[in-house]
Order: structure tokens, then sequence, then C-alpha cells
């Protein structure tokens, strides 16, 4: 708990900024949805935008969230101490 207590206020801001950002985002796809047409092409266009590539993990880090623990090798060096 290092973290000065306004920043931590200060961060706490910031997440409902995104959180407000997100909400005015499905509102606006509601709708241009309702609307059709032209504006749904131009909703499309600032999504893709705003999120043009979606997430892609590295293979280490695929390896990494899939690896287990090997608990004997970790108690023999813990023994070893």
């Amino acid at each position: 708990m290092a973290m000065p207590m306004r920043a931590f206020w200060q961060f706490s801001g910031y997440c409902d900024r995104v959180l407000t950002a997100e909400n005015i985002d499905h509102l606006q796809l509601i709708v241009t949805g309702q609307a059709g047409g032209e504006a749904a092409v131009e909703a499309m266009e600032r999504m893709a935008k705003v999120a043009p590539n979606p997430v892609r993990y590295s293979q280490h880090a695929v390896i990494a969230a899939s690896a287990v623990r090997d608990e004997e090798g970790f108690n023999a060096l813990r023994g070893m101490s």
C-alpha cells in the first residue's frame, strides 16, 4: 500500500471515466443500430478506429498460463536451503 491517497483517488476517477466512455459506446451502437443505413456504416468505421485489432497473446504467454508447478521439485529445492 505504498500508493499515496491522492494518487488512489486520481486512478479511481480514471476508472469511472473509462466505464463512462464504454457505456457511451454501447449507447451509440444501440442508437445507430436502430437508425440503420449510413449511420451504421459510420459507427462501424469509428469502432474500427477505436479498437482496430483484437489482442493476441504470444506463444510464451500461452505456455506460461498453462504451466503446472512442480511441487516435488520445489520442495526438494526448499529442503536444500
